[in-house]
């Protein structure tokens, strides 16, 4: 018997934001609005990657899919990755590109039935489907939240050791001597396809 293994990794963000901010009444709603913009950011990053993997990484849905070539015309393309996602899975799709792309699809097909839905960590030229009933996931249980004041932050969407072989990471960012507060969020997270076919995307959509 065969089936599914999904491996956990750690999801992180990290943001910092000065004292002065923290104090003012509004301030809880602006952080947990950012933490979760950039929750999800890094989750869709995440899954929709076409990178292979490492032991830090997950292996993206994309990564080893051959891209369905467009025919400029939507239905067609829209047709032409249902067809290549849900075949031989549930039947069912779920659509995924850029917020503009899917405010276009809305605009001119607003009776359009299946979900499109939107994401910063897709270009807008992709279009990517899913068969949701092909995809498993495993989350851990509550997240690890931690605040400090005091640490040293390399401040890069891909943070490196801040001193590694003799080599400073830049740019930094000292909480204590700029008076900010950095909050930070883990959680496990594990994602696996339960059968090869069931993502398809399609590159280069500029004609609708």
């Amino acid at each position: 018997m065969t089936g599914t293994v999904i491996k956990t990794k750690k999801m992180g963000v990290i943001f910092a934001f000065s004292s002065e901010l923290a104090k003012r009444s509004s301030s809880q709603d602006a952080f947990n609005a950012l933490l979760r913009e950039a929750a999800a950011y890094s989750l869709d990053a995440g899954y929709f990657s076409a990178d292979a993997g490492d032991d830090v990484t997950h292996q993206g849905l994309l990564y080893g899919v051959s891209t369905t070539p467009t025919t400029g015309d939507m239905t067609d393309d829209l047709g032409a990755l249902a067809v290549a996602a849900a075949a031989g899975g549930s039947g069912q799709v779920v659509f995924v590109t850029g917020p503009g792309r899917s405010a276009t699809i809305s605009v001119r097909s607003p009776n359009f039935k299946i979900p499109v839905l939107p994401s910063l960590a897709v270009p807008e030229d992709r279009v990517i489907a899913v068969d949701p009933l092909s995809l498993a996931h495993a989350v851990g249980g509550e997240p690890e939240f931690s605040a400090s004041n005091a640490a040293l932050l390399h401040m890069d969407d891909d943070p490196q050791q801040i001193v590694e072989s003799g080599v400073a990471a830049a740019p930094t960012r000292s909480l204590y001597q700029t008076d900010s507060i950095a909050l930070s969020c883990l959680l496990d997270v594990g994602f696996n396809t339960r059968r090869s076919g069931a993502v398809a995307f399609m590159d280069g959509v500029y004609g609708w």
